[in-house]
């Protein structure tokens, strides 16, 4: 990942991503807070909308389930939708942005078809396998092909900081192999086989490989600090390309 920084915003962007000029994204770091109707909140996500570029923004009440939406026609300015955890569109100029705080905001970008989605993944998602039920709504609404996705997770709670100490029941026998010592996890690991097991190939996943919980200049964390702030993860498909000439 790239760390950017302009007027005192830092943000990080995706090695992945920035190959392709038709889209726009961002993860914001400890500087902006988008926790839903937090002071201050509002002010940040207007200036997500300017710098990715766009006149509209998509934002989820997120559950930690596996419902993804289709975003169509889009309104002027932040439009909110409840009881969704991911969300798909191909329609151009619309930032679709997901909270997160430990948990895992994934970009998925499907350059043939030119569709992004955007999800929120906590360790519930990764039961759910809501990157499973991703692949699957993009390829039944757009014939996405799993092979040409890539693939981008941000930030979230890493191997060593995510205890699980009831682990037994509440994440099923397969992810017990993820141990890397009793009781912790390697959900980073856990996401990568997931997508694998859908057809992304290895070399078009980028996983952003810092714990959020080690990282308190720069990253929330629920486990940390709770109560605590929200990131935003923020993608969205250009308006217009400028082509180097």
């Amino acid at each position: 990942m790239k760390k950017m920084i302009s007027g005192g915003v830092e943000w990080l962007e995706f090695k992945l991503l920035r190959e392709f000029p038709q889209i726009s994204h961002a993860v914001f770091l400890r500087g902006a807070d988008f926790n839903l109707g937090e002071q201050g909140s509002e002010e940040d996500q207007e200036l997500a909308l300017d710098m990715i570029g766009a006149e509209k923004g998509i934002k989820l009440k997120q559950c930690h389930q596996a419902d993804i939406l289709e975003i169509k026609e889009a309104q002027e300015g932040w439009t909110l939708y409840e009881d969704y955890d991911g969300m798909v569109t191909r329609e151009k100029g619309v930032a679709l942005m997901v909270r997160h705080a430990d948990c895992q905001a994934a970009i998925f970008f499907d350059p043939e078809s030119e569709v992004i989605a955007n999800v929120h993944c906590g360790w519930r998602g990764s039961v759910k396998n809501i990157y499973r039920e991703t692949i699957q709504k993009m390829r039944d609404l757009y014939g996405t092909n799993p092979q040409e996705l890539r693939v981008c997770i941000s930030p979230s709670l890493g191997p060593q900081k995510a205890e699980f100490k009831h682990y037994e029941s509440e994440l099923p026998p397969h992810f017990w192999q993820y141990q890397v010592m009793p009781t912790y996890f390697d959900f980073w690991a856990i996401s990568r086989q997931q997508l694998r097991e859908e057809g992304v190939l290895q070399k078009n996943i980028e996983i952003a490989g810092i714990c959020t919980y080690s990282n308190p200049i720069d990253c929330f964390s629920y486990r940390r600090d709770k109560p605590t702030g929200h990131h935003g993860t923020v993608v969205a498909l250009k308006s217009e390309v400028k082509l180097l000439s």
